[in-house]
């Protein structure tokens, strides 16, 4: 069967089912594709079905054929590029012959010129001529719908596909994603973010040698490197530029072909526009009813249609001149909707445009059709949606022009506008991405406008609150922050405000920013005071204490004395509260045993509160808090139930930030308790099934370290390889800051090398320990409780079990995971003392089989360790069975090499 001739269709497809189809292409089954892309293979199985459902393909075999002709159209045409517009450019041809001159000899050139004048087709159909000379292809970012300096590099980073991370900001992120390549970056519509656009662009182009970027603005840069295009009107004359886009446009309006002679009268009109292109559209379409006579008695009569014109500049003023003259040729209605869309910024449907514009005195019913006689009058233009559905907008000088023309007739329009955003991010569960960039843009524009008013509507702290809940779930993590304060700044209701500000507070400790977290908490306590809510105010500051009691590695310096004042406070608040008693004594169980503290048991009495109080985030809560007294007093098999039973209870797609940082922390716990009991296979599914989180998708980073442990203690060399490379390139455009508690990750990357001989790169990856934990290089792994452990795995590896055995019975306090990893230390120091010769070989061999009773690796290990003490061959070779079911080929391979030198004795 041969290959189909239109290439195959991806719009609807996501980034990751993008990634699995590409495997699919490679012939990969879904293990393997698993194993690439760090996810289950239940999930790839979920993304296939989805892929056969959106490609619209049978079977299997179609879907596998099809994404061979994708891997094959990738291959050909590596280097995507800007849509086509719907109309077609006329002339202009030396001017893009200029622009890709300056191209040539400049990696920033910035087409300036007055509204209206051409710069975006300009610009764009130079990069198109230029697209080829790009092997990474073009990228079109319009900034016409950022409202603010932080937006621009948000709506750059996602054109260019640049992924943010927990430790990256938008603008490092995009630094990681275009360094190495050779791209080019098209940002139009630049004039109202001069400064941000500049300095985006300045430290791109510094840090990015293979990029180039064309810049459309009203106004230069003022950069050094830039080189500055002036874009003029269109060439005059009878055979000029703007005489043909006349000419084309008026015919395509319904004109007869214009005479030879006609075309001198055709560009005495386009003069007096100056010949600009928009100007000269606005004109041409006039043409079929007003005929070339009458058009050159009303240009003549432009100036008694002038409003203010007088003020602006000369090619300013010829463009409001024609606007005033077209819309003064518009029926009342069409006026009053042109007005009303102007209301919405960026791309638009139908269903918007009767939302906004479709009231008094103009019937909704009538909408469509006012907006097709815009669309013939070249005051709206058609475009194509990502989905490649036809959609609408307002050109911005239109848009701006329609703004200031608006009366109080019209001004409902505003309010119409806020309320079909509020209704449609209702509907936008299950929906693509290109869906809430859409809306994303109107929703900024009325609350940018909002919040700029004196008198801020009602309903605007719901938009701002729905659209922070909306972002979370799309798991655009900052913003939604950033939203949710938004909505306590905006409502005059004291409660909501503290409800909002806690939401924001979870969304911050899920993007592990604690300070940012406390601070939120106690404001969230303050507004709650401010509305008479004591009960609500004292959950705030427990709330706060819980995050310095039980979180502490999300800060540089927590100051955990502060949590015992937050908890006095809490009571005096609300004395005899179930929930704040309750909450009180969860946040309570959390706090970690200070230096020389015994662990306490207060854990299931907080259960139990926590449970009566019927709050199943306090409960989730008050689980960690019992697994961390098991961890604490050596029940790790305890904690590793525990912990599994905790994700259990929570729901697999949590809807609020509170339920989403649970069930992070929850599959979290649940991955490295399952490592110190053995569970190799259970640690693995965790960790992905934490990186899967929809609410992570753009911090990925605090989920994918999380396979490291489990992947480097299996033996699986290429995802070691693969994280651990994402994770230092993230860590170290991160400023390569200290992060004690994510020390695991390089530790477990350090192991994997050390395990494969490659001495090297284990000695960089423990100087990367050293740096995020504090300590000198030399103390790298000392006091970790993990670092310990693979120090001795190595050290086994290389023979040296003396030093292996040394470094596990050091009586150095190791902390949580020393516990977490105490099974692991025990029948790995009987097998160093055995091997060793070791005069207390017998003693730790006895010791580690109490202590490894249920981990099926500790077990094992222990019980080659005896085998190889008793010479027992035959034990050695079942032995190795049993690693290989336990979910660790390295270990496997180890007893087979032990077995092999037990014979050669």
């Amino acid at each position: 069967m041969g290959r189909h001739t239109e290439p195959v269709d991806l719009s609807h497809v996501t980034p990751r089912e993008r990634a699995v189809l590409e495997l699919l292409g490679d012939h990969l089954t879904h293990d393997d594709i698993g194993r690439k892309l760090f996810i289950s293979t239940r999930t790839v199985e979920s993304h296939v079905a989805h892929l056969r459902h959106k490609l619209g393909v049978p079977d299997h075999r179609g879907l596998v054929r099809l994404a061979s002709e994708y891997r094959l159209d990738v291959a050909r045409e590596p280097a995507p590029t800007v849509k086509v517009p719907l109309t077609t450019f006329v002339g202009r041809r030396r001017e893009i012959g200029d622009v890709a001159d300056a191209l040539a000899g400049s990696r920033l050139v910035s087409v300036v010129g007055p509204g209206g004048v051409g710069k975006t087709r300009l610009a764009l159909a130079t990069a198109m001529s230029a697209a080829s000379s790009f092997a990474d292809g073009v990228r079109l970012v319009d900034l016409v719908g950022v409202v603010d300096t932080e937006g621009v590099d948000v709506a750059v980073a996602r054109a260019c596909g640049a992924v943010p991370t927990s430790r990256r900001e938008p603008v490092d992120a995009l630094v990681s994603e275009l360094r190495g390549r050779r791209v080019l970056l098209l940002l139009d519509n630049c004039e109202r973010h001069l400064d941000g656009v500049a300095d985006l662009t300045e430290r791109l182009l510094t840090a990015c040698p293979g990029l180039s970027v064309i810049v459309t603005s009203r106004v230069r840069l003022a950069l050094a490197a830039e080189r500055v295009y002036r874009l003029e009107g269109l060439s005059a004359g009878s055979d000029g530029d703007a005489v043909a886009l006349f000419v084309e446009r008026a015919i395509a309006a319904g004109s007869t072909p214009p005479t030879t002679s006609d075309l001198d009268r055709i560009d005495g009109i386009c003069r007096t526009v100056d010949g600009l292109a928009l100007a000269v559209e606005l004109a041409a379409v006039q043409l079929p009813s007003l005929g070339l006579a009458g058009m050159e008695r009303a240009m003549l009569d432009q100036e008694r249609l002038l409003v203010g014109g007088s003020r602006l500049t000369p090619r300013h003023r010829s463009m409001h001149e024609t606007l005033d003259w077209s819309v003064a040729m518009l029926q009342p209605p069409a006026h009053a909707v042109l007005c009303r869309l102007a209301v919405l910024a960026g791309p638009f449907g139908g269903d918007a445009a009767v939302a906004v514009a479709g009231f008094a005195p103009v019937d909704a019913q009538l909408v469509p059709f006012v907006l097709r006689t815009l669309v013939e009058q070249n005051l709206v233009a058609t475009t194509a949606t990502a989905t490649g559905e036809l959609a609408f907008r307002l050109l911005e000088p239109v848009r701006q022009y329609a703004l200031a023309r608006m009366t109080p007739a019209d001004s409902p329009a505003l309010e119409r506008h806020l309320r079909w955003c509020l209704a449609t991010l209702g509907s936008l569960r299950g929906a693509d991405s290109s869906d809430l960039e859409q809306l994303g843009g109107n929703v900024r524009s009325v609350l940018a406008r909002e919040v700029g008013s004196n008198s801020p509507h009602p309903a605007a702290s719901a938009l701002a609150r729905e659209f922070g809940m909306t972002l979370f779930r799309w798991g655009r993590l900052a913003e939604a922050q950033q939203r949710l304060e938004q909505a306590a700044a905006l409502t005059s209701d004291d409660l909501d405000a503290a409800t909002d500000l806690a939401q924001a507070g979870a969304v911050a400790k899920c993007r592990v920013r604690g300070d940012e977290a406390l601070r939120l908490e106690l404001a969230s306590a303050s507004r709650a005071r401010a509305a008479g809510s004591d009960v609500a105010a004292a959950l705030a500051l427990v709330r706060a204490a819980e995050l310095l009691y039980r979180f502490p590695g999300m800060f540089a310096a927590p100051e955990v004395d502060a949590a015992d004042g937050y908890l006095e406070e809490a009571y005096g608040l609300a004395p005899g509260d179930a929930h704040v008693e309750a909450a009180a004594e969860v946040a309570s169980a959390n706090a970690r045993p200070r230096q020389g503290e015994a662990p306490t048991l207060r854990a299931m009495s907080a259960l139990h509160r926590a449970s009566r109080v019927g709050d199943e985030q306090l409960v989730s809560a008050a689980l960690d808090a019992a697994t961390g007294e098991r961890i604490h007093t050596g029940d790790v098999i305890g904690a590793h139930r525990l912990s599994v039973q905790r994700v259990e209870r929570l729901t697999a797609s949590p809807d609020s930030p509170g339920a989403g940082l649970e069930l992070k922390d929850a599959l979290h716990v649940a991955t490295f308790t399952a490592l110190g009991a053995g569970d190799l296979r259970g640690a693995r599914l965790m960790a992905e099934r934490q990186r899967d989180l929809p609410f992570l998708v753009e911090q990925r980073d605090l989920a994918d370290e999380e396979l490291l442990a489990p992947a480097a203690l299996a033996g699986d060399w290429e995802v070691v390889r693969r994280v651990g490379e994402r994770f230092l390139e993230d860590w170290t455009e991160a400023g390569s800051a200290p992060a004690p508690g994510r020390g695991i990750a390089p530790a477990a990357v350090a192991l994997s090398y050390g395990l494969q001989g490659r001495d090297t790169q284990r000695a960089a990856w423990l100087r990367v320990l050293a740096t995020m934990r504090g300590v000198r290089p030399a103390d790298a792994s000392r006091g970790s409780g993990y670092g310990e452990v693979f120090d001795a795995l190595v050290l086994l590896h290389g023979q040296q079990p003396l030093a292996a055995l040394e470094t596990l019975v050091s009586p150095e306090p190791r902390g949580l995971f020393g516990f977490v990893f105490e099974q692991w230390a025990a029948a790995l120091a009987a097998e160093a003392a055995v091997l060793a010769r070791h005069k207390r070989a017998d003693e730790l061999l006895q010791g580690a089989n109490r202590k490894s009773v249920g981990n099926p690796v500790a077990t094992a290990i222990t019980s080659r360790a005896a085998a190889v003490r008793t010479g027992d061959l035959p034990l050695l070779l079942s032995l190795a069975e049993d690693f290989l079911r336990a979910g660790t080929a390295y270990q496997q391979t180890r007893t087979l090499s032990l077995a092999e030198a037990l014979r050669g004795r």
